[in-house]
């Protein structure tokens, strides 16, 4: 994953107009093609950047954009350095967010320590968590503004490539990542609402209460009863089984450390697309009170090294 500072200085930033012109626009008119001299980028070497990362691309102090790149460096005819974005992937944020804000996130729910000041092209630790962080922002698709394909607007040079990648990987288009964030989103306000819809009817009644804290805590429920005892409840949703859910660090050291958790899981979720809207139904209820996740029941999915200083030296 790759935070790309776009700058100021450059011909197609020089202004916030110009710059969310070139994403809804100028990007697809060239064929999704990213030059390496945007944002004054460090490095135009080949290991600069992998096929599939996921990019942030932020103008003026908000990060705005983010897509899935198709291709690492490809070089253009003239020694020029760029690589593709996967224009069916890129969406918009609605609200953007501050290097701070994300940085915090990241630390909240993927157990990440990571500054993201100072270099303009900063590399962000790709796992599962931190994926999950990106798809969780407000977001919107960034829709073509072209009534064709916006490949037949590729640069020569990328042709080959791209058609390659699409026969490996079986497809001609490449909306996977957009479809996946819009799935998950789906899939997670619908077990927010079951899950809301449940708590309601066992704590709300009488003076009781039931809050949707998910936006600022490690946890996405608050409930407290009547006589102010709090219960605390980390939900999920998927569209298996519910043999597997994934947990963050925060969500397991909660859990661990507050005496009244609940995981609420709602599983076997049926997802209908109509128009391009995910639509879930049905899905199977299962509650476990007082829950605290033991080691033997975790599966680490990535580590933070903190790399010794004689090492680093």
């Amino acid at each position: 994953m790759r935070l790309i500072k776009c700058s100021k200085t450059d011909e197609e930033f020089t202004s916030e107009a110009e710059a969310v012109r070139f994403f809804r626009q100028t990007l697809w008119e060239k064929g999704g093609r990213f030059g390496f001299g945007y944002g004054n980028q460090i490095g135009p070497t080949s290991e600069a950047l992998s096929e599939g990362e996921t990019v942030l691309f932020q103008y003026d102090g908000k990060i705005r954009f983010f897509a899935k790149t198709i291709s690492g460096r490809l070089d253009g005819p003239e020694g020029e350095h760029f690589f593709l974005v996967d224009l069916d992937s890129l969406c918009e944020i609605e609200e953007p967010i501050s290097n701070r804000e994300l940085e915090q996130r990241l630390r909240q729910d993927a157990g990440l320590e990571c500054t993201l000041g100072g270099q303009a092209w900063t590399k962000i630790p790709s796992n599962d968590l931190t994926e999950a962080v990106v798809r969780s922002l407000e977001v919107k698709r960034v829709e073509n503004p072209h009534a064709t394909s916006w490949k037949k607007h590729l640069p020569k040079e990328a042709e080959t490539f791209v058609q390659a990648t699409d026969v490996i990987a079986g497809k001609s288009e490449g909306p996977a990542f957009q479809r996946d964030i819009l799935k998950r989103r789906a899939i997670e306000e619908y077990a927010m609402s079951l899950a809301f819809e449940y708590y309601q009817e066992r704590f709300g009644t009488g003076s009781g209460t039931v809050t949707d804290v998910s936006k600022f805590s490690p946890f996405d429920l608050l409930c407290v009863d009547s006589d102010g005892c709090e219960t605390r409840v980390e939900v999920k949703g998927t569209t298996g089984k519910g043999e597997q859910v994934i947990l963050t660090r925060n969500e397991v050291e909660n859990a661990r450390n507050y005496p009244a958790v609940d995981l609420f899981i709602v599983c076997n979720i049926l997802l209908v697309e109509e128009d391009g809207v995910y639509k879930p139904t049905g899905g199977d209820v299962r509650v476990a009170r007082r829950w605290s996740p033991s080691d033997d029941n975790l599966e680490a999915l990535s580590y933070c090294y903190r790399v010794p200083e004689d090492i680093i030296l």
